[in-house]
């Protein structure tokens, strides 16, 4: 696994997500790097992994998140799915559409 997004409205509500979060990755022996993990407020937009996270106010104590996958995104994922099958199949048939 490469890529963890946890988005939360509550403090409580992340490092309650973020405990369970590192307890599976510990069972699956999987670790965090600290140098590359950030924990902050959301305060601006930003793009992360093909998707756009836009935050709107929607008065002046709440905001919202509005999330948009760019159009290119899926095509991409499931061209490098059917890579990696057809990598792994060597010489078997795997049928992704």
């Amino acid at each position: 696994m490469d890529d963890i997004l946890i988005l939360t409205e509550t403090k409580k509500q992340f490092s309650k997500a973020k405990k369970r979060t590192f307890q599976i990755l510990r069972n699956l022996r999987l670790t965090v790097s600290s140098h590359k993990s950030r924990i902050g407020k959301l305060d601006a937009d930003f793009h992360f992994l093909g998707v756009n996270f836009a935050l709107t106010r929607i008065s002046q104590s709440k905001s919202q998140v509005d999330v948009r996958v760019h159009s290119r995104t899926p095509r991409r994922a499931l061209d490098k799915v059917k890579a990696l099958s057809s990598r792994r199949t060597s010489g078997a048939h795997a049928a992704i559409p």
